[in-house]
C-alpha cells in the first residue's frame, strides 16, 4: 500500500507550490509569509535523493550570505530588550521569504521557469485589475460608502 509521502513524491508538488507562490506574491503578503514556513518544511519532506546543484560559486556565496544574515537576525533577538523585540521579530519575518529563493532554484527545472514567470505576471495583472478597480470605484471593498 502506498503511503501519503509516496504519493506526494510522485507528483510534482514542488513545481505546483512554486507556481502558486509566485502567483500570489503580488497579491498577498500573508501568503508569502505562509510559504516562508511551508517551503523549508516541504524541502525537508520531499528532498531529493540526489541533489541537482546548478549553482555557480557566486550563487552559493549569495545563499550563504542570506543564511548568515538570517541566523544573525535570529541571534540578535536573544539580546534585544522587551520594547524592541516585537520590531525585531517583524523584521526577521519580513526577510525570511528570501531564504525560499535558493530552495526554489534548487528544485525547479530550468525548462519550467517560464511557467513560474507567467504565474507571476498573471498575479501582477490580477493585482493591477483589483487596484485600478478600487481606485476608479468600479467596485467597493469593505465598509466603504458609495
Amino acid at each position: 500500500m502506498k503511503t501519503f509521502l509516496d504519493i506526494l513524491k510522485k507528483q510534482d508538488w514542488w513545481l505546483n507550490t512554486t507556481i502558486l507562490f509566485f502567483f500570489f506574491a503580488p497579491l498577498s503578503r500573508a501568503y508569502i509569509s505562509f510559504y516562508a514556513v511551508f517551503f523549508p518544511i516541504l524541502w525537508l519532506v520531499l528532498r531529493p535523493k540526489k541533489l541537482d546543484v546548478r549553482f555557480s560559486s557566486e550563487s552559493k556565496k549569495l545563499f550563504y550570505i542570506l543564511l548568515v544574515f538570517s541566523v544573525w537576525q535570529a541571534l540578535s533577538l536573544l539580546w534585544t530588550n522587551e520594547l524592541n523585540l516585537k520590531l525585531g521579530v517583524q523584521n526577521f519575518l519580513y526577510y525570511t521569504y528570501w531564504l525560499c529563493i535558493p530552495l526554489i532554484a534548487l528544485r525547479v527545472p530550468f525548462a519550467k521557469v517560464n511557467y513560474i514567470i507567467w504565474a507571476y505576471l498573471l498575479g501582477m495583472m490580477v493585482s493591477e485589475v483589483i487596484s485600478y478597480g478600487i481606485y476608479f470605484e468600479l467596485w467597493n471593498v469593505g465598509n466603504t460608502a458609495g
